[in-house]
């Protein structure tokens, strides 16, 4: 199963700081946070409180994704993507809570909190599944939104479940109630897309589906309390299973996708054989190694790295190579045990003693 990560006796990530129970990188993103302003502090943010597998983070204006730990504070722009087998907890600055299950990404759009106590909360998951208790909000205009590629979800004091794949969308109220805005677009008279909006109000124990090509239809479908009970459950998992990945669609295709490929790789390989490697040559190892030499200066330091390139230039049978390394060493550094075998190589050379073998 893999390591989850969770913050021991710390219920409130934005109360005080951590004295243990942090790995060091989220450590000094917590550190980070309390040495803000008060201003700052206070702005509206979210915090991992749990990891569960293998969990990336991409800051606003980066490019590529890095390793989250428990304990990062995330901001307006940053992008939560949660692997498969894993699961996260998000926990914003009003006590919200957002738990992130396997194979989603999650951007916070918006995360605004302004002086009179009006916040503005916007996220959008193109895929995956979210459950979230939001908080009743402190002001009339305060907003908590989800939005999605087909379904837009506006909370105020709910636990809902969402879940969001290609061609579908839907959404199970536990407690309080949504506001559910499905979209679409239609051709009109011109052949141009028209975006299209249908809005539905979800009271306690109420869900349902959306589907690509379709609006809201029918009255919302009842949720039993076994459904109820079970999406609680769910919230409260910190690990998932093994089990429950091999059961998503996406993992399936992705494993899917894999097979082909090693077939794939193990039928070019019978038939047209391996690649060959090929060792460098002498030749090749000699020429890599003069231009790591280079034209610059050489010092007593260079010595050795000298010596061998003139006994590579002897090898080869390059006389003239070898003769011009040899010599630098004994201008250089004509006391060392370099200098003075370079010395007794010039003079075999030379004819003024034996040649070397």
């Amino acid at each position: 199963h893999p390591v989850t990560q969770q913050c021991p006796g710390h219920h409130d990530p934005f109360a005080g700081r951590p004295s243990q129970g942090y790995p060091e990188s989220a450590q000094n993103s917590v550190e980070q946070r309390e040495r803000r302003s008060p201003k700052q502090r206070a702005s509206n943010s979210a915090v991992i409180t749990t990891i569960s597998g293998l969990v990336e983070v991409r800051r606003e204006g980066a490019t590529g994704f890095e390793q989250a730990h428990v304990g990062d504070i995330l901001h307006a722009g940053d992008t939560l993507k949660v692997s498969m087998v894993s699961v996260a907890t998000l926990r914003f600055s009003d006590g919200s809570r957002v738990k992130i299950h396997a194979n989603t990404t999650l951007t916070l759009s918006t995360l605004k909190e302004e002086p009179e106590g009006k916040r503005t909360t916007e996220m959008y998951m193109r895929r995956g599944v979210l459950w979230a208790k939001v908080r009743k909000p402190p002001t009339a205009d305060s907003s908590f939104v989800v939005d999605s590629p087909l379904l837009t979800v506006g909370v105020r004091g709910t636990e809902f479940l969402m879940r969001v794949t290609r061609t579908r969308a839907s959404v199970e109220v536990v407690s309080g109630q949504v506001e559910a805005t499905r979209k679409w677009f239609e051709l009109d008279i011109n052949r141009q897309r028209v975006p299209r909006e249908e809005r539905r109000r979800l009271r306690f124990g109420e869900g349902m589906i959306i589907g690509a090509r379709r609006g809201v239809s029918g009255p919302p479908t009842p949720l039993s309390p076994e459904r109820r009970q079970a999406i609680r459950e769910l919230a409260e998992k910190t690990r998932v299973e093994l089990l429950s990945a091999f059961r998503q669609v996406e993992f399936l295709r992705g494993l899917f996708a894999w097979i082909v490929l090693v077939l794939l790789l193990i039928y070019v390989i019978v038939t047209y054989g391996a690649p060959e490697v090929r060792a460098p040559t002498l030749r090749e190892m000699t020429a890599a190694a003069a231009a790591r030499m280079g034209p610059r200066a050489r010092t007593a330091a260079d010595s050795a790295s000298a010596a061998a390139l003139a006994q590579m230039y002897l090898q080869l049978g390059d006389t003239a190579g070898a003769v011009a390394e040899l010599e630098t060493i004994v201008e250089v550094d004509p006391d060392s045990e370099y200098g003075q075998w370079a010395q007794e190589t010039l003079n075999r050379l030379r004819g003024t003693g034996p040649r070397p073998g």
